[in-house]
């Protein structure tokens, strides 16, 4: 199997994040993770301003649910499932969509085990 480095970059300035940047990461360095947060607020604060002055009511989104490390465990096991339930398939598929079959299931069991959320089991 041959693996490629997907280069991540910069939500803010458009450049490479670092190697070693865990999944998380999504800035290049506090200054530019700063300088976002800044660039949303002025956003915010332009756009309450304008609705202000249209006479418009701003209605907040509604905040996302907290999901709990075992609903998330959960969600996890049931995707587990799933990758199993498409390998298994792959069998009885047919020729077209078996070797699809084949990619996704290796491909998501494969990122699942190398962040160490799934056993090797199968």
């Amino acid at each position: 199997m041959i693996r490629t480095l997907e280069t991540r970059l910069c939500y803010n300035c458009g450049k490479p994040l670092p190697p070693d940047a865990d999944i998380q990461r999504r800035y290049c360095s506090h200054a530019c993770q700063q300088s976002a947060y800044k660039a949303r607020k002025k956003k915010a604060f332009l756009e309450q301003r304008k609705a202000e002055l249209l006479g418009i009511d701003i209605v907040e989104p509604p905040s996302l649910p907290v999901i709990t490390d075992e609903e998330l465990a959960s969600y996890f096991l049931d995707l587990q499932a799933a990758t199993c339930g498409i390998l298994d398939a792959a069998e009885y598929g047919s020729e077209r969509l078996r070797p699809l079959c084949y990619r996704v299931g290796d491909g998501v069991r494969s990122v699942l085990l190398k962040e160490g959320v799934l056993n090797d089991q199968r």
